[in-house]
């Protein structure tokens, strides 16, 4: 009676050990099927675009061993055709359309622009896929489909392992643990089956445990082997979408088999390059000379050259070229550039430069007025008391110049390095604005300066840091009483809207002349550098004023006339709290923030 059990038991396991066998090798072939037809697909696109970039006239010679030689490497069938249907290259030789074939991808190409097909053709079933390129021609590959014997004999060990398993089911349901090691391994069979290979066994004890564990193990495998696979794909898919640098390779003969959309940017191409020879890609480029010497060389060849900008040659972007030979076999058989816009580069060298030449010139006037003084000093001057005052005087002065001088390259740089180690808080514009007018109003009286600001109906309320909005209000109201004249008024006005707040500083000073405003916020840029030095100017407090203005967000803005006086704008986000106590805002006021 067990016998017969075991063997009615056995008969039905190996029965499900087939189907399930069956089931989850149909799937898989399906799947690998599919995933055929979709590469050989992505090839034949590839292949279509070749044929519009390369701009063949005939498709003998060289062009025939080319394509012949493309065929081969990606080991399938290949044919050009006309919208006709002509053969116009075939990778067999046969001048005319496969006659075993169906041709319906063909059409299907002609009228979708892509088309696939499988039927019997030759030895057995056979994928066609067809793709019209831009140019009007049909791109055709074939390839061998899949066996399906052949996909299931890659799968012996998974499929004995399987066997194994599922006979040891027989013995182990005398054990009564094969119901749930049988069912564990039908949920993971068909979890592969749709796709999920995250399933395994779980919760099988006993004797059956081992055997779960194996199965397990194998499905670990198969499951790693495809993350892997995956990540691969995505990791060489990422490279080539991020990549902001150009490729460029050509031939032993010079000519391009390579270029990359970014290098025809770069360079300024606007035409099919594939098959062009380098030296006609950019005729105000001499690229020849670059990968000759680039081939002749056993490391890295670098170069800069500078493409000119548009059609106006108005311009010019400086590029750096790294060449490197393409060897075969010891070899060289071509040179491979990568591209490099060095622009941005270039720009920063020149702001370095230019700020060191105008610190190095601010910085020796002053220094050249100390030393002179002080050898008049010590040459005499130092025994005349009245003498030796006024030069010292003026020592003091060019000190005190120097220290402000220091201290503006010192705040100009944290504001452009975006120093954010800085104390925010809540500010009131209005009242700060009113503060700082107050200080002033002594140098505003000795130059003979009417100083007045607006009073708020409400507080105005921005967000930043205290000392930099001081900064700021102190730069603009001190320079509307520096370069005003006796008998001149300063008018500063602070007011809000529901999303920004304004502050104002209007004089009726000298004024600036119109070709000055555009640089008139650039470091170390004056309007009248004698007239600037002599008041203490260091020529950077706008500059200052401007990257404040930057950092919280808002903008600067001046209008003037010569002779007339200049209006500065400052506008900032306005901040808006809840609704607070009034104790609160007293706190607020009485702090300045």
């Amino acid at each position: 009676m067990r016998r017969r059990v075991a063997l009615i038991a056995a008969c039905a396991t190996l029965i499900c050990c087939i189907v399930f066998s069956a089931m989850y090798s149909r799937a898989a072939f399906e799947r690998l099927t599919a995933s055929e037809i979709e590469d050989l697909l992505q090839l034949c696109r590839m292949s279509a675009e070749y044929l519009d970039t390369a701009a063949f006239s005939s498709f003998e010679g060289e062009t025939k061993d080319e394509l012949d030689g493309l065929a081969a490497e990606l080991e399938v069938g290949l044919s050009v055709l006309d919208g006709d249907g002509t053969v116009l290259y075939h990778s067999g030789g046969t001048a005319v359309l496969l006659k075993n074939a169906s041709n319906d991808d063909f059409q299907e190409a002609i009228e979708k622009g892509a088309g696939t097909d499988i039927c019997l053709y030759g030895k057995g079933l056979t994928i066609f896929v067809s793709v019209r390129s831009e140019c009007g021609l049909i791109a055709r590959m074939w390839r061998e489909a899949p066996r399906f014997w052949d996909m299931v004999s890659g799968y012996r060990f998974i499929l004995l392992l399987l066997l194994t398993v599922l006979c040891y089911v027989v013995v182990s349901l005398l054990a009564r643990e094969s119901d749930r090691l049988t069912r564990g391994a039908k949920e993971v069979l068909e979890a592969f089956a749709e796709g999920r290979f995250d399933e395994r066994i779980e919760g099988v004890h006993g004797s059956s445990a081992r055997t779960a564990a194996k199965i397990n193990a194998v499905a670990n495998r198969i499951s790693d082997q495809l993350k892997r696979r995956n990540s691969r794909n995505q990791a060489l898919s990422v490279v080539m979408n991020q990549m902001q640098n150009g490729m460029l390779a050509v031939d032993s003969d010079l000519k391009v088999i390579l270029m990359t959309p970014v290098a025809k940017t770069l360079l300024g191409v606007h035409v099919p390059a594939e098959g062009l020879p380098v030296s006609e890609l950019n005729k105000d480029v001499k690229l020849e000379p670059l990968f000759r010497e680039g081939m002749n060389q056993p490391g890295v060849y670098t170069s800069e050259i500078a493409v000119r900008e548009g059609t106006t040659g108005r311009g010019h972007t400086p590029l750096r070229l790294y060449v490197s030979p393409m060897k075969r076999d010891g070899e060289v058989v071509g040179a491979m550039a990568m591209i490099e816009d060095i622009t941005e580069l270039r720009r920063l060298e020149q702001m370095r430069t230019d700020f060191t030449a105008n610190v190095s010139h601010e910085l020796k006037t002053p220094l050249t007025s100390i030393r002179g003084f002080v050898e008049t000093l010590l040459d005499g001057a130092i025994d005349n008391p009245e003498m030796a005052r006024k030069f010292l005087n003026i020592i003091m002065m060019e000190a005190n110049r120097l220290t402000r001088l220091v201290n503006d390259i010192l705040s100009i740089s944290k504001l452009e390095a975006g120093d954010t180690e800085v104390s925010l808080g809540r500010l009131r514009l209005d009242k700060m604005a009113a503060d700082v007018c107050e200080v002033l109003q002594i140098h505003a009286r000795e130059k003979q300066i009417d100083l007045s600001i607006n009073e708020n109906d409400e507080p105005i309320y921005v967000w930043g840091n205290s000392d930099r909005l001081e900064q700021l209000l102190m730069n603009l109201i001190e320079n509307a009483i520096k370069y005003n004249q006796p008998g001149g008024s300063v008018r500063v006005s602070v007011y809000g809207t529901a999303e920004n707040a304004y502050f104002l500083v209007s004089d009726t000073g000298i004024g600036i002349a119109e070709e000055h405003l555009p640089r008139l916020f650039e470091r170390f840029y004056r309007v009248d550098k004698g007239r600037s030095r002599s008041m203490g100017g260091t020529g950077l407090g706008l500059a200052i004023v401007k990257h404040i203005a930057v950092s919280m967000g808002g903008t600067v803005e001046v209008h003037s006339k010569l002779g007339e006086g200049s209006e500065f704008s400052v506008t900032l986000p306005r901040y808006v709290a809840k609704e607070e106590n009034g104790e609160e805002n007293d706190q607020f006021e009485s702090e300045g923030v």
